[in-house]
């Protein structure tokens, strides 16, 4: 996720960059346990590149469309101009900028608070 969020980073975004949700354990009616959420301003071909390069993973992936929050998805993933992002609960985020290796690509840390709208 963080290479494909890197890799688009020209794209244009909207005002809160784009996000990246994740859950597991949820079962799905045709056996699907891992959920990964991406926000709704994520370009159609940057999604396209997502699921090619899980499908070549060996993953079967089916889209759908609901809330983050509804299905319990938690971020762990945001880019907006200001750069790539691990994001992490903001208790364990701690007070001094850090950066965390994710393959080719190194995300700031940012802590996030969940709520509901």
């Amino acid at each position: 996720m963080f290479a494909a969020f890197a890799g688009a980073g020209t794209q244009r975004f909207t005002k809160t960059g784009w996000l990246a949700f994740y859950a597991t354990g949820m079962r799905h009616v045709e056996g699907k346990s891992e959920w990964l959420g991406l926000s709704r301003g994520l370009p159609l071909p940057v999604l396209d590149a997502i699921q090619d390069s899980l499908e070549l993973l060996g993953l079967a992936v089916r889209r759908e469309m609901g809330r983050a929050l509804q299905h319990n998805l938690t971020p762990f993933a945001r880019l907006s101009p200001d750069g790539l992002e691990i994001l992490v609960p903001a208790a364990l985020a701690g007070d001094r900028r850090r950066t965390v290796p994710r393959g080719d690509t190194t995300p700031v840390v940012r802590g996030y608070v969940l709520g509901r709208a």
